[in-house]
């Protein structure tokens, strides 16, 4: 016997590929691989799968024994498709044990100080990619997150302590955050097992249908077996029984994955009872003499001797029965009968192994066909029910017949999780379905502990509830139960009304992928509900900074709903290369990248609307960023840039100025010519050229107020008279004067009129507004530049420059103030000149007098 410890296993992958197109065989009561599957369950661990898992494992992930983990795998492949050899396995079982205390030095068991790692992607990042995958199915995908579950179980269960001493390593309540994280991820995949299982293979069986039952019927006549297979494939409750049976085996193989290799273990210790059997050879040997010692021994070894003849067996022999039959029971609670009997048989029990065949139903095809199945069926069955009663047997060898017999009360007291106890109804209840199935076709009287056992799966529930602790209250065992019920909208609202929760915020990522799988596959279901669940948990992405993987929910919103959402979201985001990202990321997921940009912008300007700080100014600055990461949205970040800058110019000072110059900066240099391109190719809904033209008598505006306000720093700093500066003033007050008031009269000479809409039919209201203010202001302000020159008589001429522009003159016979108010400006003018050069009408060039 090769002593060692054995390591917990990473959770096995299950391949769940190679159920995706078929029913299980077992739930049709026919054979699989030339063989019954009396247990009427599929298997959940395979030996190659947890191999290809190790492989698959990426290798920074430190798995601690991970060799012998890899070994043992090997020997239970090896055992499974070849005849068993002692020798290779224990040769196999001494050499994992020598290089695990080889390595043991390089990978002690760990104790970690902080919590997880992730030594790759992060889950939700994964669930996101699967998430926004429209190639995949809906059933296909919730076998990806069943997938990506247990690569993160894995991975989290390796960065555990082993070892209750091992824990003091976490600080403070670390360890416990650990566990209950990991907790929360094997519900979730528990819940998604489920789902897959509920959903997708009840549509698969009804799929198979006629093909499984054809073969059926025997000449009229029909075996046990192909009744109680009938009955399963004709009554859709029957069906699902049997899937929710075999979920809770499933997530207990999961659980358990480490028994495998102590199944093959066991295969070591050689002939059961061996020691009480030594103990009996001495004592006949010695019978009489000195050398006789202890308590007699039984008188015989047989099955039934240890009750039959009331003697002990030796205490180390006890011990192992003890954990034998717990082993046993465990390998049933996984659907593992086939490995149960395979223990009994490698522990020197081969008895015991043909008691667990005592269940199955007769089944032969024809009349010359061997007969499978237990002749002496309802033998057993009684014989099975004095055992459950038999308060003398240990609990788990009670509980490992209830279980196979349908004994509930046997089942019952070493269930010890809420998985556990529903597994003993449910199978129950599977079992006594089918005894009733039978007893109506062959008549007779269904056992009372069957009839007991037949009740409805919400009664299960309901007594499920009050024998268990506050557990069987936990988010995903209620939502389990409702899927189980069917009561699908009601579980929608619990997840809608837990995701206000605070406390259940882990549970967010399982809620929202839910309900989005629910909405695709069941009508009908409350849209609010829905909506409240993805709002939650993409708000726990953004709080938790995982930015990046939002967009896809955003996109199960209502339509009217995903801009306002998305763009809230944005709105923070402030470096570039992450903002283009993110809205690449949102247009992979088909939304609305123009309206949400624009939302964001929006946002932003109403923010630094007042525009007191630099931090303001700075923020509406980059917010033209979101319009220009996609050429597409060039036109609307034109027509933006455009208003924005209306809005600037507002106020005339001079930061707002500056801002308005920055964001005409923004612009690229050929925007305008690529709008016109993309006008010609029918790619814009609307004419560019409208928005090109306010754009350019903006930046015309901007370079005259621009100009002015220079021209006005620089003529309130007149140095004093005489002084060596005062010339050097002069003559940058000539230069200036004259580029300000170029820049004043190519506003008002604009060609065709400055802010008059090209389609001169329709007047645009805001072109109008513009002109308004600024057209009597810019003449006003060139008067004062020439005035302050002393230019009289060039300040005389701005009242030619307003004669000769029809626009600009109808500007001022709408505004008949201002029109006075420049011709007064005017008159003061043509005195100063009359006074200086005897012309009141600025004619005659001359120097002053």
């Amino acid at each position: 016997r090769v002593e060692m410890d054995l390591p917990a296993l990473p959770s096995p992958v299950v391949e769940r590929e190679a159920r995706k197109s078929r029913f299980p065989a077992s739930l049709r009561g026919l054979p699989s691989n030339g063989r019954a599957n009396p247990s009427g369950l599929r298997s959940v661990f395979t030996p190659s799968v947890a191999a290809a898992t190790q492989a698959a494992t990426p290798a920074s992930v430190s798995i601690p024994r991970s060799s012998l983990v890899t070994k043992l795998n090997l020997a239970a492949e090896e055992a499974t498709n070849t005849p068993f050899s002692r020798s290779r396995l224990s040769a196999t079982l001494q050499e994992a044990q020598t290089s695990l205390l080889n390595t043991s030095a390089l990978a002690p068991t760990p104790g970690p100080a902080t919590l997880f790692q992730e030594t790759e992607e992060p889950i939700a990042d994964q669930y996101a990619r699967v998430f926004a995958d429209a190639s995949v199915e809906e059933f296909d995908r919730a076998d990806a997150y069943v997938d990506l579950l247990r690569r993160a179980i894995s991975q989290r269960t390796s960065q555990l302590p082993r070892e209750e001493k091992h824990r003091w390593t976490v600080a403070g309540d670390r360890f416990e955050n650990m566990v209950q994280e990991l907790q929360v991820l094997k519900a979730e995949r528990n819940t998604w097992l489920l789902v897959g299982s509920v959903f997708k293979e009840a549509q698969a069986a009804r799929d198979d249908m006629a093909a499984s039952m054809q073969g059926l019927d025997v000449g009229g006549y029909e075996s046990d077996r192909s009744i109680v297979a009938r009955a399963n494939m004709e009554n859709t409750a029957a069906r699902q029984r049997m899937l929710v049976a075999s979920w809770l085996e499933e997530i207990a193989g999961l659980e358990h994955a480490d028994l495998l290799p102590e199944v093959l273990y066991e295969a070591s210790v050689g002939q059961g009872w061996q020691n009480t059997l030594d103990q009996l050879k001495r004592e006949r040997r010695h019978a009489g003499s000195t050398l006789a010692r202890g308590a007699p021994p039984l008188a015989a070894i047989d099955p039934d001797a240890p009750s039959r003849l009331g003697g002990p067996l030796d205490p180390k022999d006890a011990a192992g029965e003890a954990a034998l039959l717990k082993k046993l029971f465990v390998l049933v609670r996984m659907g593992r009968l086939d490995r149960a009997k395979e223990l009994c048989r490698n522990s020197g029990q081969s008895w015991r192994a043909a008691t667990l065949d005592g269940h199955e139903h007769r089944h032969y095809e024809n009349e010359h066909s061997d007969v499978e199945g237990f002749a002496h069926r309802d033998a057993w069955v009684t014989v099975a029910e004095r055992m459950c009663r038999d308060a003398a047997l240990d609990p788990h060898e009670r509980a490992l017949y209830g279980a196979i017999c349908g004994y509930l009360d046997a089942v019952l007291p070493v269930s010890k999780t809420w998985e556990d106890g529903l597994w003993a109804r449910y199978k129950a209840l599977n079992v006594a379905a089918a005894e009733a199935r039978l007893t109506a076709v062959r008549g007779g009287k269904l056992r009372e502990f069957l009839a007991q056992a037949l009740v409805e799966p919400a009664d299960i529930f309901a007594d499920l509830e009050k024998a268990s602790d506050v557990s069987a209250f936990e988010p995903a065992r209620v939502l389990q139960k409702l899927i189980i019920l069917g009561d699908i909208a009601g579980a929608v609202a619990r997840m809608a009304q837990w995701a206000a929760d605070p406390a259940l915020s882990s549970y967010l990522r399982l809620f929202c992928h839910l309900v989005v799988f629910f909405r695709r596959i069941v009508p009908d279901l409350d849209a609010e509900h829905v909506e409240a669940v993805i709002r939650a948990y993409s708000a726990l992405l953004v709080q938790n900074n995982i930015n990046t993987a939002v967009a896809p929910y955003t996109a199960q919103l209502r339509a009217e709903d995903q801009v306002e959402f998305h763009a809230t979201f944005l709105r923070p985001i402030m470096a570039t290369e992450q903002r283009r990202s993110l809205l690449a990321s949102a247009a992979e997921a088909g939304l609305d990248t123009r309206a949400i940009g624009m939302r964001v912008v929006q946002m932003l300007f109403e923010e630094g609307r007042a525009l007191a700080t630099h931090a303001a100014e700075g923020l509406v600055l980059n917010s033209v960023d979101w319009l220009l990461f996609d050429s597409a949205h060039r036109l609307y970040a034109a027509s933006f840039v455009n208003q924005f800058v209306k809005y600037c110019l507002q106020g005339f000072d001079s930061p707002k100025l500056e801002l308005a110059r920055k964001i005409f900066n923004k612009i690229p240099a050929n925007s305008n010519e690529l709008l016109d391109e993309q006008f010609d190719q029918g790619r814009l809904e609307h004419d560019p050229r409208g928005a090109i033209h306010e754009q350019k008598c903006l930046r015309v505006l901007l370079d005259s107020l621009e100009a002015f306000g220079a021209w006005e720093r620089h003529i309130r700093v007149r140095p004093a008279d005489g002084t060596d500066e005062l010339e050097h003033w002069r003559t940058i007050l000539e230069r200036s004067t004259e580029f300000a008031a170029g820049k004043m009269i190519n506003l008002l000479k604009y060609p065709g009129g400055w802010m008059v809409p090209l389609d001169k039919s329709i007047e645009e209201p805001s072109f109008y507004e513009m002109r308004c203010q600024f057209v009597p202001l810019l003449c006003e302000h060139l008067h004062y530049v020439y005035y302050e020159a002393g230019l009289y008589a060039e300040s005389i001429g701005v009242a030619d420059v307003v004669a000769e522009r029809a626009e600009v003159l109808a500007i001022y016979r709408q505004l008949p103030a201002r029109l006075q108010l420049l011709l007064e400006r005017i008159r003061l003018s043509a005195m100063r000149n009359l006074e200086l050069f005897g012309d009141a009408l600025g004619v005659v060039e001359g120097t002053p007098a």
